[in-house]
């Protein structure tokens, strides 16, 4: 580990402006390769510490250190360094790939990749659109630079953001995050320099890119409020396994993709039929998704419950009881976004809806909590076997060497209270069959392999936090004008969404 003290601004990328011409490019790519040269013949370290470091940090500045503190930095953070931009949207943002350091450790130099923001990447690309990025978004880029340890300020983190996840970052309005890379240090004057993959190109059927926040809504706007800055336009989303797309709501119309058919009292029921981890509805909800699903519900303007679903099929509706209404009723929530919306509804609600139909699902299929069901006591009680084995197998081994120590002939180390001892999983290592033991593995890789396939049977082994689910259902109210709205369905799989 190399330690430098900071003694001033590093050097930073050079105008991209002046990249653009040729000679500066040649004399550009030159120094480049020299650089490169002469870092690989350093030698490589994994952190540096820089000394001093000013910090906001307030527990630190109550402490007596007057915010002053030594920072670790190491392969793989991602960083903010100084430039001109700093306490500006233009921060320069870099992620450390490598680090070097010469033989005696007093000097290390940082090998940074560059995440360039939407205004340097403007400067660089007359085609491209600002107003389509975040003002903290970052575009990742095959640019980089050799850095001084006194031009590092502090650790930060860019989230991955990629809008088909089920489990997206918390991002917020401040968070830096990125969903494209730029291909910079490509053929020189080559027309193919481009991001990828272009914003928008996996989204409704428009295509046209989703800013999460405008610079409007880093200002205090919120959609929840009249703000007439903001997009209005929430976007829906299909969470089922062959489709994952996000949809404008204005869109959805014209594709016809207005649910006219289907009973509104089983909108919720048939929102959560929508299996994010299948290509097929959940097997007991996928009824209702017919349009002969009438002939089976009752005319009513109330929604129908899970409750009366499971009944309707003979199934008891204690098999939910350990699941929270709160949780039953984000199950049955339809999955939204809109640009600019606060409280993480700018990036939408996708994680709690489909977390909550995955404990619905896992219910169902172990008629109860998972945790309680008799499959779960059984693959204990194989593990338990497992155990007990591995143990004697242990206590074995150690006869093995007591015996031979102590006998004289070759076949006194195989006594029958030593095999005794040795346990059902030993003796099956020695002759191939099932000992004496509880367990009927053969060897320690087929036990493991038979726990595995037996956790398979387990989608979702876990418990539910009753305040998390009560917290979430009340901001889903204070949502409520983004989850109304029309019974759409997705204009690919014709499921609710």
């Amino acid at each position: 580990m190399s330690k430098s003290r900071r003694r001033g601004r590093g050097r930073g990328r050079r105008s991209l402006a002046a990249s653009r011409n040729s000679g500066i490019d040649n004399v550009v790519a030159q120094e480049k390769a020299a650089a490169d040269r002469e870092f690989a013949l350093m030698d490589r370290v994994y952190a540096f510490t820089v000394d001093g470091l000013r910090t906001s940090d307030k527990a630190i500045s109550n402490a007596g250190n007057l915010g002053i503190r030594n920072v670790l930095f190491k392969t793989g953070d991602d960083v903010i360094l100084n430039s001109p931009y700093d306490g500006t949207h233009d921060i320069w943002i870099g992620h450390i790939s490598q680090i070097r350091a010469n033989q005696d450790r007093t000097e290390a130099i940082a090998k940074v990749r560059w995440y360039w923001s939407r205004n340097d990447v403007a400067a660089y690309i007359k085609s491209f659109k600002p107003e389509n990025y975040s003002p903290y978004e970052r575009i990742l880029s095959d640019d980089y630079d050799y850095v001084a340890p006194y031009a590092f300020q502090a650790i930060t983190h860019v989230h991955e953001y990629h809008e088909e996840d089920l489990n997206p970052p918390p991002i917020g309005p401040t968070s830096f995050f990125l969903r494209t890379t730029l291909v910079y240090r490509g053929p020189i004057h080559g027309p193919n320099r481009t991001l990828q993959p272009p914003l928008g190109e996996h989204s409704c059927v428009c295509h046209v890119a989703y800013n999460p926040y405008h610079l409007t809504a880093l200002q205090g706007d919120s959609v929840l409020t009249s703000s007439p800055h903001l997009d209005k336009d929430p976007m829906h989303f299909c969470p089922r396994l062959d489709c994952r797309t996000w949809y404008h709501s204005s869109c959805l119309p014209h594709l016809n993709a207005v649910d006219v058919v289907a009973p509104p009292s089983t909108r919720g029921i048939r929102l959560l039929a929508v299996d994010p981890d299948s290509e097929a509805p959940f097997v007991l909800f996928g009824h209702f998704c017919e349009p002969e699903s009438r002939d089976l519900v009752p005319e009513s303007t109330e929604q129908m419950t899970v409750h009366e679903v499971l009944e309707l099929w003979g199934r008891h509706r204690s098999i939910l009881s350990h699941l929270p209404p709160s949780l039953l009723t984000i199950a049955q929530s339809p999955i939204v976004r809109c640009s600019g919306a606060s409280n993480g509804w700018a990036i939408g609600n996708v994680a709690d809806v489909v977390l909550a139909r995955r404990f619905v699902y896992a219910a169902i299929e172990h008629d109860g909590a998972p945790e309680a069901s008799e499959k779960w006591y059984e693959l204990l009680k194989r593990e338990r076997a497992r155990q007990e084995d591995l143990f004697w197998l242990t206590q074995g081994r150690t006869i093995d060497v007591d015996i031979a120590m102590n006998c004289e002939r070759d076949h006194e180390i195989h006594q029958p209270g030593g095999h005794e001892l040795r346990g059902g999983l030993w003796d099956g290592l020695q002759t191939g069959t099932a000992g004496e033991g509880i367990s009927t593995q053969p060897d320690e890789v087929t036990a493991l392999e038979g726990l595995c396939e037996d956790l398979a049977q387990f989608d979702l082994l876990a418990s539910v936090y009753v305040p998390y689910w009560e917290r979430r259902a009340r901001e889903f109210e204070a949502a409520a004008e983004l989850l109304s709205g029309p019974a759409f369905v997705c204009p690919q799989c014709r499921s609710a969404i």
